[in-house]
């Protein structure tokens, strides 16, 4: 959904409960002003947005408190993260995923692997793997991502997109799960307040 239609959907579904952590890192509140924002993959800026408009400076500077925005001092690194983890950043306008080590507490992260730009599938396979493997030491399920399963007889078409798509899940399931007490996924938002560094276009 580009930025425009999310902020629509919002403000349609706002009060829906179920939705919540859909919007967890989207939505902010302060002194009973409540903002949506989003990051823009152009420009790489946030944008904040009050009852459909603009929020003016002074708001924005209220909703960007620390006190006020859980995400503002969030770390990613290897107190904070798993072993690999996924990142959603900007590149040139458009929203990219990508894979990332941790980096020694104190240390800005690194720049992180396209999963886009890796065409030969043994790497992306080999990592996949990888994960399956830390998902089955931490949460005692493999989902799936071992040698049979994978390379079975009823295994899927490999091919590097396809494989990407099933690291992104992956890690968004160990997050979501709160595997090992750390972080293994970030959207847009959580990706630039850690210090993952975007892309502008030229």
């Amino acid at each position: 959904m580009t930025n425009a239609e999310q902020i629509a959907v919002f403000g349609e579904l706002a009060d829906d409960a179920d939705l919540l952590t859909v919007w967890e890192e989207q939505v902010l509140e302060s002194d009973g002003s409540i903002a949506f924002r989003n990051l823009n993959p152009t420009t790489g800026k946030m944008e904040y947005m009050c009852d459909g408009k603009p929020c003016n400076d002074a708001i924005i500077k209220l909703l960007e408190d620390p006190e006020n925005d859980p995400y503002q001092n969030i770390k990613a690194d290897s107190s904070k993260t798993g072993e690999v983890y996924g990142t959603v950043n900007f590149k040139r306008g458009i929203f990219v995923f990508k894979t990332n080590r941790p980096v020694a507490p104190g240390k800005k992260p690194d720049v992180g692997s396209e999963c886009g730009n890796v065409s030969t599938v043994s790497a992306h396979m080999k990592l996949i793997k990888e994960i399956g493997e830390l998902s089955a030491r931490y949460a005692r399920t493999t989902m799936g991502l071992q040698t049979e399963v994978l390379e079975g007889a009823r295994t899927f078409k490999k091919n590097s997109n396809k494989v990407c798509m099933l690291t992104d899940l992956a890690l968004r399931m160990l997050d979501s799960m709160g595997t090992n007490g750390k972080r293994w996924f970030y959207r847009p938002i959580s990706t630039i307040k850690t210090g993952h560094r975007g892309l502008l276009r030229k």
